[in-house]
């Protein structure tokens, strides 16, 4: 059963200011971040950004070492070992035994949470219906595609119904099409109540989620809805391989150098004006309404 109360705007995550440190290493200064319930968040950036401290955190596996972090309204600092009970955990390695059969892995996790034995067949058959596993149920977890490995993982997951679900780049190693059957199953527990944090690295992922957070360095540079950031930066955007900046720009158009190429943005007409020009010169540019890897891109530089 869900512990969720009533009201639809309790937060589920509330971190105010959170620093983490590692030896000399900051790996998260003064960030802030709130999941409501019912809501799905993605934590965006890449490898050393802060996304996998900031799940472990969340997760009760470690605490901040300054700055507030409230669960369900709880102080982590001073809760009971029964909140961690409201939240489950995916991370990228599997916590499946490839030994055991979809049905026994997901009857040990059960037992681990202290569930009723009596109700746990009940329980399982319910759960791998919904995550489309009931004819898999039998199979070794070894034998299966990493699809749907990944499927019963997030079934093992939300065995108990928790009111939270916190997710480190989960869909890893996965081709697309699993990935993103992996997030529609993640917007379904949203839809029904649940808070979600997913921290990825893929900005296609993030797109989906209600609301984005951009991590470089330990530090929040943009947050909003995926259409709201990508606004930010206008509806025409062209983007180069290489370092070089365009030539002859004006006023109308801004371009901002970044590690992976060139941003250009602005005035719609000089936009497409400019990448003609550079295709008859053969560089190869990217032309359309901006991603939210653009938007990373943009802000990063601006930071």
């Amino acid at each position: 059963m869900s512990h969720l109360p009533d009201s639809a705007a309790v937060l589920a995550v509330k971190a105010s200011g959170i620093e983490q440190r590692y030896a000399s290493r900051l790996a998260l200064a003064g960030v802030d971040v709130e999941v409501a319930a019912g809501e799905m968040v993605a934590i965006v950036g890449p490898n050393g950004s802060g996304k996998s401290t900031l799940a472990r955190l969340v997760s009760m596996i470690e605490q901040p070492k300054a700055g507030t972090l409230d669960l369900f309204g709880v102080t982590v600092q001073t809760a009971s070992m029964s909140l961690r009970s409201r939240i489950a955990v995916v991370f990228q390695s599997p916590a499946l035994d490839p030994i055991l059969s979809v049905r026994e892995n997901l009857r040990v996790h059960a037992g681990l949470l202290g569930m009723e034995p009596g109700m746990v067949g009940k329980r399982i058959e319910h759960i791998a219906s919904e995550f489309a596993l009931v004819d898999r149920l039998d199979e070794r977890v070894g034998v299966l595609s990493g699809g749907f490995a990944r499927r019963v993982d997030l079934a093992r997951a939300m065995l108990a119904s928790p009111d939270l679900l916190v997710l480190d780049e989960a869909t890893a190693g996965l081709d697309d099409s699993s990935r993103h059957a992996v997030i529609g199953l993640l917007r379904e527990r949203a839809a029904g109540g649940a808070g979600v944090l997913l921290a990825t690295h893929h900005f296609d992922e993030a797109e989906l989620a209600d609301r984005v957070i951009m991590l470089s360095e330990g530090r929040v540079v943009g947050e909003g809805s995926a259409q709201a950031l990508t606004s930010s930066l206008g509806e025409l955007v062209l983007t180069g391989d290489s370092r070089q900046m365009p030539a002859d720009t004006d006023e109308s158009i801004v371009c901002r150098s970044t590690h992976q190429g060139w941003i250009v943005t602005g005035e719609t007409g000089r936009v497409r004006h400019l990448a003609g020009e550079l295709a008859t010169l053969g560089v190869s540019v990217r032309l359309g309404p901006p991603t939210l890897r653009d938007v990373y891109r943009w802000r990063v530089n601006d930071g």
